[in-house]
């Protein structure tokens, strides 16, 4: 509930730092979220989502994001086996979720291709 609180401040801050750090205190309630949940529950992947998705909009370094990447690619498999349909599931969760993971993989090609580094905010 404060993850979601923290990005519509941002979505409605008119101050662009503002909306940077309401998406950083974002992205941090939602991992500390993900945290309250089993590795196999939907929550918890789709809390992992959120988070990168607040990282995304804060623009974090892209270390900080492909480290939530690594922990969103652990949980999706276990999180398959038992929410593959889900009221979650119906509405786009796995397409949400699988963006993001193209979005990471993306930017590791981009790192290792020498184009970004690893301290380059994650590009919109």
């Amino acid at each position: 509930m404060l993850g979601f609180y923290h990005v519509q401040m941002a979505r409605y801050a008119t101050n662009l730092v503002e909306k940077m750090f309401s998406y950083v205190k974002g992205a941090g309630e939602y991992t500390h979220a993900s945290s309250k949940y089993p590795e196999d529950d939907e929550l918890r992947a789709w809390y992992l989502n959120c988070t990168m998705d607040c990282m995304r909009n804060a623009g974090v370094p892209i270390e900080n994001f492909l480290m939530a990447a690594t922990g969103l690619r652990d949980s999706v498999p276990k999180m398959q086996k038992i929410w593959a349909v889900s009221e979650l599931a119906m509405g786009g969760r796995d397409q949400k979720i699988q963006a993001n993971l193209d979005r990471a993989d993306e930017l590791m090609r981009r790192v290792a291709g020498k184009t970004l580094t690893l301290e380059d905010p994650v590009p919109l």
